[in-house]
């Protein structure tokens, strides 16, 4: 089944998430690095903007990733998962998601399709949510002479400002 077909399933879940509780609409930003089991791609920084569309636990987190791969080239990256936010204690919550990830590597016009799962611990701060999270998601991109794959998740720090 192609990962392709799990974006209607995320806009049910987002028009359930819409009429069953109030909204919550978090865009952020996010910075974190991924290693490459290529010898020729260090671990490379990765750069991302995001939001978060939830009800009371459950919502849809879209988040678009971009990384300058030195063997390769711009390597954009977009994750489309179904996300389960809980908080605890006053001023803490975690994420805990799945969905598809469409991986694209510029001007080589090379693309794969694959899923990814991520997991999150936010402190809030008034309207933000600062956080730590690692995503795992596993592709193969390559020609006859270079292929690059992520070795481990990625890491990454970020903050979300609740608009409503």
């Amino acid at each position: 089944m192609s990962p392709r077909f799990l974006l209607p399933l995320f806009l049910v879940l987002l028009a359930a998430t819409t009429l069953s509780a109030q909204i919550h609409i978090e865009p952020g930003l996010s910075f974190g690095r991924q290693s490459y089991a290529n010898n020729a791609e260090r671990p490379r920084n990765v750069g991302g903007a995001e939001v978060l569309v939830r009800g009371a636990n459950l919502g849809v987190h879209l988040a678009i990733e971009y990384s300058d791969l030195e063997t390769w080239d711009a390597l954009t990256v977009t994750h489309i998962d179904g996300a389960y936010r809980r908080s605890f204690g006053n001023q803490w919550a975690w994420l805990a998601g799945a969905g598809a990830t469409f991986v694209d590597i510029g001007d080589f016009g090379t693309d794969e399709n694959t899923f990814n799962v991520e997991a999150e611990i936010a402190k809030r701060f008034g309207r933000a949510d600062v956080f730590a999270r690692a995503r795992y998601f596993d592709f193969t991109l390559g020609d006859f002479r270079t292929e690059v794959s992520p070795e481990g998740p990625e890491v990454a720090v970020g903050v979300r400002f609740a608009l409503r």
